[in-house]
């Protein structure tokens, strides 16, 4: 996946759109500086973002390690979705468009 210049937002909708391993998404340009988001709004609510802790088993996590973004969305420790960042070494929570928990409109 390219972006191209300024801000883009690389959206995904489902665990599926980007399966572990060799079928895995890449995005060649992710560029936090230029605003590059990752959305996966319409995944999961309550998703939390561990850095690069192991899963715990606690549902909905995601980490970044390696250059690869991992999500588990059930209660196993492995991950259900990945992303490759092409040449991207650290990640921040704030790079990530999340679902509002209703509990987080309080």
């Amino acid at each position: 996946m390219v972006g191209g210049e300024g801000a883009d937002t690389f959206q995904f909708n489902s665990d599926d759109d980007s399966r572990p391993g060799g079928k895995r998404d890449v995005i060649t340009d992710f560029n936090d500086e230029e605003g590059d988001r990752i959305d996966l709004s319409n995944i999961q609510t309550a998703i939390k973002f561990i850095g690069s802790a192991e899963f715990s088993g606690s549902p909905v996590e995601v980490r970044f390690d390696a250059g690869s973004l991992q999500i588990n969305t059930d209660k196993d420790q492995n991950s259900d979705m990945e992303i490759e960042l092409a040449g991207v070494q650290s990640f921040s929570s704030d790079y990530l468009l999340l679902a509002l928990h209703w509990t987080q409109l309080i």
